[in-house]
């Protein structure tokens, strides 16, 4: 197996088998932080940059291309991007430049044949700074992260008519999860982490399971 990694910086480089680095296309975005970036079939890989611009690399010529933007803008760093079983790639939540402390719920899938974004059903919770992992039947996990939708409620006072009138946490991590299923493009909750967990990494391992920290 030919081992053959892309490191995405201003000017890119990759390691190729004979373990030596080389220069690649330089990107056409520049961004000092919060890139996501995920490959595709064949030595293709996708990068999302800013708050919403996308390129392709296409290794035959070793260049960055422009493709479409996202449908719906999301600050860097605050969203996940997975690669699905077919080759697509799913975008899930965090914010949206106007209100960087509001996690959404919006997803959109990026088809590789296309070059397009589209959007898919829309997750159980607002989410910004979680994890996303591909399970071994093709759905997808999203845990933890950020979001404005938790509040303390006083029994003393309590809210009227089942509303959030003040006191909103904009920095609750939170400890539930959810499914994706590509099959139906729609999510169901999962059972709650142990530990809340945000801005934290993941990990799927062999046996199936999902390694969460941080």
């Amino acid at each position: 197996m030919i081992l053959r990694v892309l490191i995405i910086l201003v000017a890119c480089t990759t390691l190729p088998a004979a373990e030596r680095w080389q220069s690649a296309g330089s990107v056409r975005e520049i961004a000092a932080t919060d890139v996501a970036a995920v490959p595709l079939a064949r030595g293709f890989a996708l990068r999302v940059v800013g708050v919403g611009a996308c390129e392709l690399f296409v290794p035959l010529v070793e260049r960055w291309v422009r493709i479409a933007r996202l449908t719906t803008p999301r600050q860097p760093g605050s969203f996940t991007l997975t690669r699905l079983a077919d080759g697509k790639v799913l975008v899930a939540g965090g914010t949206v430049p106007r209100s960087p402390f509001d996690a959404i719920r919006a997803c959109e899938i990026f088809d590789p044949q296309t070059l397009r974004w589209k959007p898919t059903g829309s997750m159980r919770w607002g989410r910004r700074y979680h994890i996303a992992e591909r399970l071994p039947d093709g759905r997808v996990l999203a845990a933890g992260g950020m979001s404005q939708q938790f509040e303390f409620d006083d029994p003393a006072t309590p809210w009227p008519d089942d509303e959030m009138p003040f006191g909103r946490f904009w920095d609750a991590r939170m400890p539930t999860a959810e499914l994706y299923d590509p099959a139906s493009g729609r999510w169901r909750d999962a059972r709650d982490m142990n530990v809340a967990h945000s801005d934290g990494a993941s990990a799927a391992l062999d046996d199936g399971r999902v390694l969460v920290y941080g």
